[in-house]
């Protein structure tokens, strides 16, 4: 196990100090790379969601006050002409109510083009508006008609129907708005737990790399001292006389290469301390 250890790192050890320090900051550098694109992922993740919630929610939620708003106008214009018996006044309150109908038509029609499919409870909820919606317009239809024809009598008949109709509209409408301030709750949550687990996975990865570059760090330095660790130990033997040190690294770096340089000077010290002593030594 120890032999294929070393096999695998016999590579890295062979590199020259320049190109394992460049490789190491090279992996540091891929790593913060890797790290910083991930947090970007999961930020654009949460932006998404918020123009979810935005979208799903808030604009909804807007339009649907501003239908509520209409409808409550439209009531209040329908009770002045009960006062009115002048027809120009009549007619300009029905101009009023039509402009205010074709406001509300497209508000409708946009407010249910964010309805997905899979939102069924939203889905009924704006059909059950829509249908008080229509029986409400009806029955102002016929107030109006009965307003026209001066038939006052009628017309009173007709706006005790009308105001329980709005009435229940207008709480069809409240409902289906506390409905989508209920789904953008539920998205606000949903991107809070989004943020905890990015928080989390950023806090996790950022201590990863730091470890992984601690120990990366110490590794290199460990590599590169310790071989001029040795060195020095073998310089100071050799400096004392010392020939019977050999340094035991075989290394293909700049410390290896010293090594080797060292080792092949011992030898040659040897080779001439014998040769001296064999020729004067007598």
């Amino acid at each position: 196990m120890k032999i294929k250890y070393i096999t695998k790192i016999n590579w890295y050890q062979n590199l020259k100090i320049k190109s394992k320090l460049l490789s190491s900051f090279l992996m540091i550098i891929v790593l913060l790379v890797l790290i910083g694109g991930l947090a970007l992922y999961n930020i654009k993740s949460m932006k998404d969601s918020m123009s979810t919630m935005y979208y799903d929610g808030l604009i909804p939620v807007q339009q649907l006050g501003t239908v509520e708003s209409n409808v409550v106008k439209i009531r209040l214009s329908l009770m002045r002409l009960i006062t009115h018996d002048n027809h120009i006044k009549v007619t300009h309150v029905v101009d009023e109510v039509n402009g205010l109908r074709a406001k509300n038509n497209q508000l409708i029609n946009d407010y249910e083009a964010t309805i997905t499919p899979k939102d069924t409870d939203e889905k009924e909820a704006l059909d059950t508006f829509k249908g008080l919606l229509n029986n409400y317009r009806s029955s102002q239809d016929e107030f109006l008609k009965h307003v026209h024809n001066n038939k006052l009598e009628e017309a009173l008949i007709e706006y005790k129907q009308l105001a329980q109709l709005g009435y229940e509209t207008e709480k069809s409408i409240a409902a289906l708005s506390d409905l989508n301030v209920e789904i953008s709750n539920d998205i606000n949550q949903a991107n809070d737990a989004q943020y905890q687990r990015i928080f989390s996975t950023t806090t996790l990865l950022m201590i990863a790399a730091g470890l992984l570059a601690a120990i990366l760090g110490t590794f290199i330095s460990y590599n590169i001292t310790n071989g001029l660790k040795k060195i020095v130990q073998f310089a100071h033997h050799f400096g004392d006389g010392d020939l019977t040190q050999k340094l035991d690294i075989h290394t293909k770096d700049e410390i290896g290469q010293l090594a080797a340089s060292l080792n092949k000077a011992v030898d040659n010290t040897h080779v001439t301390g014998k040769c001296f002593w064999r020729n004067f030594g007598k």
